[in-house]
């Protein structure tokens, strides 16, 4: 499926008057499959060793498949470019991959920066059943966010960057993508500060 990285890709959900064509489930399905390898790549560097045995990087592939199926079944697929929707397709792939302890330690080594987020994501982790409750608690927190940016500056801090390479990323400021991430902190901590099963997203 040959695609310009630009090129407008409206969701199923979206309006009869929207700009672009709508992505049918096979061309979308085309889509992801053309980048297993990435996929991959993801989920070996994600998973841990001894998770891969039972999980390995095929099955990822399988499940990105179905967890982007479902998403524009429901109507819940808000990419608008396909670079957007290969972001999107990058976002599944680490989170069917990420497990409860690692999302646990990453939160918990975040909580150096002084930010509460963190410690917010830190207690919801711990207190998810499993792995899977785990993935889905992050990919639910990303969902919440309002846009691409939002969630790529999301990702970037959850990763360790500094402030000054998310404004370089995203193309903007330092003092301004400051700004910008307290408002992604107190969005997440209002939807996600309640006890599981309550939140606001």
């Amino acid at each position: 499926m040959r695609v310009t990285p630009g090129e407008s890709v409206n969701s199923l959900n979206s309006n009869a008057g929207d700009s672009g064509r709508f992505l049918s489930r096979e061309e979308l399905a085309s889509f992801v499959l053309e980048r297993r390898e990435q996929i991959r790549a993801i989920a070996r560097a994600k998973l841990p060793r001894g998770v891969r045995s039972v999980f390995d990087s095929e099955d990822v592939v399988s499940t990105v498949l179905r967890r982007v199926d479902g998403m524009i079944q429901s109507g819940a697929l808000r990419a608008r470019t396909f670079m957007e929707l290969e972001s999107l397709i990058g976002v599944v792939a680490e989170n069917v991959s990420i497990t409860k302890s690692r999302l646990v330690e990453i939160a918990r080594h975040r909580r150096l920066d002084n930010e509460s987020i963190w410690e917010m994501l830190e207690h919801r982790a711990e207190r998810c059943a499993g792995n899977e409750e785990a993935a889905g608690l992050l990919f639910k927190m990303l969902g919440s966010l309002d846009g691409a940016d939002q969630r790529q500056m999301f990702l970037l801090r959850f990763r360790g960057a500094s402030h000054r390479v998310v404004a370089r990323q995203l193309g903007i400021a330092e003092d301004a993508c400051r700004k910008r991430w307290s408002t992604v902190c107190q969005s997440l901590n209002e939807r996600f500060s309640g006890a599981p099963g309550h939140d606001l997203a």
